[in-house]
C-alpha cells in the first residue's frame, strides 16, 4: 500500500475542546471576576468564540488552554 501524506492534510490539534470547561473571565478595572463556562467548539489560543454558562451564551477570547476572557 503505497499512501502520499500531503501537507495540506495534517492538522494541529487544538488547544480548547468543544465542551471543555474553561475558567472564565470578566474585568473591569482592577476588578476581575472568574466563574466557570463550556467552550461551544474548538478553538486556538487567540481565538474568540462563543462560551456557554447554563442558557447564557457569550463571546470571550481564548488566553490559555483553560481559560477565556470577556472583551
Amino acid at each position: 500500500m503505497n499512501l502520499k501524506l500531503k501537507l495540506n492534510n495534517i492538522y494541529a490539534p487544538k488547544d480548547v475542546l468543544k465542551g471543555s470547561t474553561l475558567i472564565l473571565e470578566v474585568r473591569d478595572g482592577s476588578v476581575v471576576i472568574q466563574s466557570s463556562a463550556t467552550a461551544t467548539s474548538d478553538a486556538n489560543i487567540g481565538d474568540t468564540i462563543e462560551v456557554r454558562q447554563g442558557s447564557l451564551r457569550q463571546k470571550a477570547k481564548i488566553i490559555s488552554k483553560n481559560k477565556a476572557v470577556i472583551e
